[in-house]
């Protein structure tokens, strides 16, 4: 005999939690071992990064948050989307790589070489790319919000649509594509400070600091 209609449904619906319950397992069995696989498929060993020659290499999506990346060479490399939150480029050269949609939120950039780079809506907040050189890098539609830039080389970027709401623009070389579409509200910047010719930067809402006091 068959079964009655609400029992078969009541069966059915409990075969199909436990098809997802099994489905998110393995997902979840498959995200921790993620991070290895995919940095073995590539070649790469995590901790073994700093110093590597990596130009011209295919790595998009690839999660490499929070590794050390110090002086590592990316020139020309393709990290669309790659995780990069975290990670330490101190003085690495990505010069002409492709970083569109990446993420670089709180990544270590002092002195990075990023000229001719392409970061369209990349997450940079509260990145720091302190003495960081970006010549003629895409950076429209990048999230910048809190990043130190303070004597980094941003001539000739292309900013438009980018966050720089409450960085550090000390020093920074700003004389880029027109910044009006640029959002830098809070943002701090000095003296030294080169904008585009006729900008005014307090128009648009950005506060000069107040002038360090004398070493001494």
């Amino acid at each position: 005999m068959s079964e009655p209609p609400p029992l078969r449904g009541w069966l059915g619906a409990r075969a199909a939690v436990a098809l997802v319950a099994g489905l998110m397992l393995a997902t979840s069995l498959g995200c921790s071992e993620r991070r290895p696989q995919r940095l073995a498929k590539a070649g790469l060993e995590s901790g073994q990064l700093a110093g590597k020659n990596l130009s011209g290499a295919y790595l998009p999506g690839l999660p490499l948050a929070n590794e050390d990346l110090t002086k590592a060479n990316l020139t020309q490399a393709d990290l669309r989307r790659a995780d990069l939150s975290g990670a330490r480029l101190r003085e690495a050269n990505l010069a002409g790589a492709h970083l569109d949609d990446a993420k670089l939120a709180g990544a270590d950039l002092q002195r990075a070489i990023l000229d001719g780079a392409w970061l369209s809506r990349a997450d940079l907040q509260g990145a720091n790319l302190t003495g960081a050189s970006l010549f003629a890098t895409t950076l429209r539609g990048a999230n910048l919000a809190g990043a130190a830039l303070a004597h980094a080389n941003l001539q000739d970027a292309d900013l438009r649509d980018a966050d720089l709401r409450g960085a550090d623009l000390a020093e920074a070389d700003l004389l880029s594509h027109p910044l009006q579409e640029a959002q830098v509200k809070g943002a701090l910047y000095d003296q030294h400070t080169r904008w585009p010719p006729g900008y005014d930067p307090q128009q648009f809402g950005a506060q000069l600091a107040p002038p360090s006091p004398p070493r001494g």
